[in-house]
């Protein structure tokens, strides 16, 4: 995990809100740097972008997403408000979109360590001829 503060603050935030739902593994042991989790088991991934469905059935992933969405998103706001105060004049621009924008995915726009990713290169995207990203 990324040692940014903002970053430890934002997965131990989410982190606490699954396990609530029974989504992350538990904490075993916990110290004032450090904690361990049980394990969640193996990889059931193909590939990058693939799951291996005889390891993770459709089935199964579709109610492991139902669980994950049906999971409450208020933890994220007052995080929000803080990463957003680091710069104004991003401020401005994004808070008035609503949650569902898809600047708010983090692993792409970094905004709450002050390090935005301005663009992405996969090879889902490069196959599409047309893609933009737009907030």
């Amino acid at each position: 995990m990324n040692s940014h503060p903002h970053t430890t603050a934002r997965v131990a935030a989410a982190t606490k809100v699954l396990r609530g739902h029974g989504i992350a593994p538990p904490i075993l042991m916990e110290g004032h740097d450090f904690h361990i989790e049980r394990s969640a088991g193996t990889s059931v991934m193909k590939d990058f972008f693939h799951f291996d469905q005889n390891l993770a059935p459709p089935e199964n992933v579709a109610k492991l997403l139902a669980k994950v969405h049906s999971s409450p998103i208020s933890w994220y706001e007052p995080l929000k408000r803080k990463f957003l105060e680091r710069d104004l004049t991003l401020k401005g621009i994004l808070e008035p979109l609503p949650p569902y924008a898809p600047c708010w995915c983090l692993p792409w726009s970094g905004f709450d360590t002050g390090m935005p990713i301005l663009g992405v290169e996969t090879q889902i995207l490069k196959r599409q001829k047309n893609f933009r990203i737009a907030c």
